[in-house]
């Protein structure tokens, strides 16, 4: 059989899906009438001259095509795969001649592996099938010799396999298969009925879940097993780390493999909320202090550099701020490496990440002590006027909220480092950083902690005024030290009483 349909073949098809009902056949083929920009065909040859009730449709061959066969009952509701999230037509039009030829499924997303035509099933100058099926794709006996010398053979062995999931279907799959109305593919017509356990998958995702030598060979086994049964495999390799690159230790080495990977991924892969949080970091290990002989100073060197490097950072291409959510909410958006967050946020970057991730010490000034990190927390306090009573009750509370297991179930539970020694030792911390090993990294952190002014007004500072300025430097180029300067005069003028 040629391997295009022709336009009038599209009546002998639904003549023969129609069990030679002329009218129906007829009546079906009218009403999806072909219109194209070059030639107006009014349907096909054979129509009835009284066109059936109900408006008329035109519509593009494609569409023409895909509208016949959506017609069809029950033979497309069944996948071969399971996986198609969408019905494809089994005839498609070629923009070449505009005739009908059958069209290969396979699961998507996967590109179709096998061809309809010489490629599969040699032909011959009186265009008929003398040469038995592709051996790539026969049945074969355990010796490897082939148990089928026609296509007729493997139709029949594929309606076999399909009717064991699809009972009482043998008549329409073998109308279906016969005669190349539909050609699956390759991994289909291997494995379908098939002695051999096979897949009848083309691709399969698999990822590798960690970078150690124990999460690629997990890969490799299980790769090896799909391939095994004949199905392709595909990862994603974002969780190795591209050569030579290691976890920075110190505040130069960060700075120089961010760069490094920025260049390599195309876009910057340090993340940071351009906020007085992010600031600390780089400020406190450059050296710098708010308080200075007991006076607030903002816009000192050390606090022009941090802001400068940050500022930089966005323009050389390797820090990219976030204003939009969390950093954690932003993952997937783009290449992404680093970030300095808060311990109790860990669970909500692992619980995002749909990738491998980790934590680590922040890189310091120099190599053996990591730098410094801002501590924060909620503070308990008894006011001077309590009385005697809830004095007592509220030391009671205190002893309470201080034991070493209240505080490790409490760190535990929200990823708040513990503030006693005790809680180190409590079975329930134990057992939690056995489990966990990444808070153990994060306690050895708390040790290297840096306090923000205990000022009453530094909440209104670190926001309304340092915050600010900080925002103005990121995100609409400020200069920093002009900023800073700024900031300076405003938090004098608040401490003052000159504003509020």
């Amino acid at each position: 059989m040629p391997r295009w349909y022709a336009r009038e073949e599209a009546l002998r098809l639904a003549l023969d899906f129609f069990q030679g009902d002329e009218l129906r056949a007829s009546v079906f083929l009218h009403r999806y009438a072909v219109t194209t920009p070059r030639t107006k065909v009014r349907g096909f040859s054979g129509f009835p001259p009284k066109a059936p009730s109900g408006p008329r449709k035109t519509l593009t061959p494609y569409r023409q095509a895909s509208a016949m066969l959506l017609a069809l009952p029950r033979v497309f509701v069944w996948s071969f795969t399971h996986r198609t999230t969408r019905w494809n037509p089994l005839l498609q039009v070629s923009r070449s001649t505009g005739n009908f030829v059958p069209k290969n499924i396979v699961p998507n997303p996967c590109p179709p592996v096998v061809d309809v035509g010489e490629s599969m099933y040699p032909r011959f100058k009186n265009r008929g099938i003398i040469a038995p099926p592709h051996p790539l794709f026969s049945l074969k006996d355990p010796e490897g010799r082939l148990l089928e010398a026609t296509p007729e053979e493997m139709w029949q062995r594929l309606v076999q396999g399909v009717t064991r999931v699809e009972k009482g279907a043998t008549q329409e799959f073998s109308w279906l298969f016969s005669d190349f109305r539909f050609v699956p593919g390759g991994r289909i017509l291997f494995g379908l009925g098939n002695w051999r356990r096979s897949t009848l998958f083309n691709c399969y995702y698999i990822p590798i879940r960690e970078d150690s030598v124990k999460g690629i060979t997990r890969f490799l086994d299980e790769a090896a097993r799909t391939f095994a049964y004949g199905g392709g495999v595909g990862s994603n390799a974002d969780a190795l780390r591209p050569k030579g690159a290691k976890v920075p230790a110190t505040l130069e080495e960060f700075v120089a493999l961010s760069k490094k990977l920025s260049q390599a991924e195309g876009g910057p892969v340090y993340w940071f909320q351009p906020d007085a949080s992010t600031f600390a970091y780089f400020f406190f290990n450059l050296g710098g202090s708010y308080l200075k002989n007991g006076k607030l100073v903002l816009n000192s060197k050390e606090a022009v550099e941090a802001l400068t490097l940050l500022q930089n950072g966005v323009k050389e291409g390797w820090a990219k701020a976030i204003t939009s959510g969390y950093i954690n909410q932003n993952l997937g958006s783009g290449p992404y490496a680093f970030s300095v967050d808060t311990s109790a946020g860990y669970t909500y970057y692992r619980q995002g990440a749909k990738f491998d991730l980790g934590v680590a010490t922040l890189p310091g000034r120099t190599k053996g002590q990591p730098g410094f990190g801002l501590v924060q927390g909620t503070n308990l306090v008894v006011f001077r006027q309590a009385s005697k009573e809830e004095q007592a009750v509220a030391k009671d509370f205190l002893q309470f909220v201080l034991s070493p297991r209240a505080q490790a179930v409490f760190a535990t539970a929200t990823g708040y480092v513990p503030v006693t020694e005790g809680a180190l030792k409590d079975a329930v911390y134990q057992t939690y950083a056995t489990e966990n090993p990444h808070f153990a990294t994060i306690v050895r952190q708390s040790r290297y902690a840096k306090f923000e002014p205990a000022l009453a007004e530094w909440e209104q500072i670190r926001f309304d005024i340092l915050g600010q300025a900080i925002k103005e430097a990121i995100l609409n180029k400020a200069d920093p030290k002009s900023v800073l300067d700024k900031a300076q005069k405003l938090a004098e003028d608040l401490l003052s009483g000159k504003i509020r």
